[in-house]
């Protein structure tokens, strides 16, 4: 019995290719779709009034850098909310609602930032960077005396 390489390869080429469409096609159709307008914003006024300065960008004036600071924080069950499992058949496994889900706060972390940075003798930060991937957000900034 002779095998043809290319008609295998092609076989299988299309294969993939047909499985790879069923794959991401989507298997409902939904006509209802609607409108969302939303503001999103986070209010630094706070802290002006504390006489610390925030800013994404960065600050022409005169500074002293004190140091990069990055804080992390991952959306998960909070330890609080954590229960031992005991085996497969325990009801942790069953039931997510019983644990405690901690979602990150920016607010808090822009919060973390600043109280780290007023530590080191800073009274500004400046290129504030806000990262979200998933469930994760990094914020991270520098920190500087003026």
């Amino acid at each position: 019995m002779k095998f043809d390489n290319k008609n295998i390869i092609r076989k299988i080429g299309l294969f993939f290719t047909f499985s790879t469409i069923f794959f991401f096609s989507g298997c409902t159709v939904t006509n209802d779709i609607s409108y969302q307008e939303r503001i999103v914003g986070i209010d630094l006024s706070k802290y002006s009034q504390q006489g610390f300065f925030i800013t994404t960008g960065d600050f022409a004036g005169d500074y002293t850098s004190v140091s990069i600071i990055q804080v992390n924080c991952r959306s998960g069950i909070s330890p609080e909310g954590k229960q031992e499992k005991k085996s497969y058949e325990d009801e942790i496994y069953r039931d997510r609602t019983s644990q405690k889900y901690k979602y990150c706060d920016i607010d808090q972390l822009i919060d973390t930032l600043v109280s780290d940075a007023k530590s080191k003798g800073a009274n500004g930060l400046i290129n504030l960077k806000i990262d979200h991937y998933l469930q994760d957000i990094t914020v991270t900034g520098l920190a500087i005396k003026n």
